[in-house]
């Protein structure tokens, strides 16, 4: 599911999952993020959010 997603250009973030070269592109392009606890990730949420508004 996450390749899916990112193929159609829906931002992804992963919880304690451990970065992959294979997704660095999408990365970059701040499609893809890593969050290590809860509260990283409505960070990430928010960045998203205010990216689009």
């Amino acid at each position: 599911e996450i390749a899916l997603a990112l193929k159609c250009r829906k931002p992804v973030i992963l919880l304690n999952y451990e970065k992959e070269k294979r997704f660095e592109a999408f990365q970059q392009e701040g499609l893809l993020s890593y969050a290590d606890s809860p509260q990283e990730v409505v960070d990430n949420i928010q960045r998203f959010i205010s990216r689009k508004a």
